[in-house]
């Protein structure tokens, strides 16, 4: 976040060498981050049970948005099926139950099947979600990120985000640019509308 806010390389500030120069711009960005409305819960093996109650306690502090990272980091809990593939539609659908009870969106961030690096043409689609097809059936709305640069370092470094299902709208495609060194998304372009 803070190598977003102030646009310096987030390698710089992990490792405590951000240039003295830059030192100024790094202040003004904590100033600016330290009033965001944010909490971070990154304790290891966390269930779908013990996220749910982050979750509720956050709602009720006035939280507007919940993201999970990652479905497949979720630890199996009691009486869950032992396969992962069946335990992440069974997460996927507790939380899209818990998001209709909350009132709240809930973000869940997925893992993509490997075999896109089979296809002459790496864009995800809805298939491609790893482990499970009950990730997407739940899911209200899939957005899936494109970055050629990832295939071809002398590409434009432009990510695609493409909107793969849409329960309560169309879909289609955002260009943004990418900087990532910063770890920052600009610069977006017009929607591009595909039918349905």
């Amino acid at each position: 976040v803070l190598a977003s806010e102030a646009r310096i390389n987030s390698t710089h500030i992990s490792k405590g060498t951000t240039p003295d120069h830059k030192l100024p711009k790094l202040t003004h960005a904590m100033r600016n981050v330290i009033d965001y409305p944010l909490q971070v819960a990154d304790a290891a093996g966390q269930t779908v049970f013990g996220i749910s109650s982050l979750i509720r306690r956050a709602v009720r502090k006035g939280a507007k948005l919940a993201v999970v990272d990652y479905l497949g980091l979720l630890s199996p809990a009691k009486g869950q099926p032992k396969e992962m593939w069946a335990r992440k539609g069974d997460n996927a659908r507790h939380f899209k139950i818990l998001a209709q009870a909350l009132k709240i969106p809930i973000l869940l961030l997925a893992q993509i099947s490997q075999r896109v690096d089979a296809r002459e043409d790496k864009r995800p689609k809805l298939s491609d979600l790893y482990g499970s097809g009950e990730v997407a059936m739940h899911a209200d709305c899939v957005i899936t990120l494109y970055r050629d640069s990832v295939y071809d370092p002398e590409s434009e470094k432009t990510t695609e985000i493409h909107v793969v299902k849409n329960r309560s709208g169309r879909l289609g495609k955002i260009d943004v640019r990418y900087w990532p060194a910063w770890n920052r998304f600009d610069d977006m372009a017009r929607l591009k509308v595909v039918s349905q």
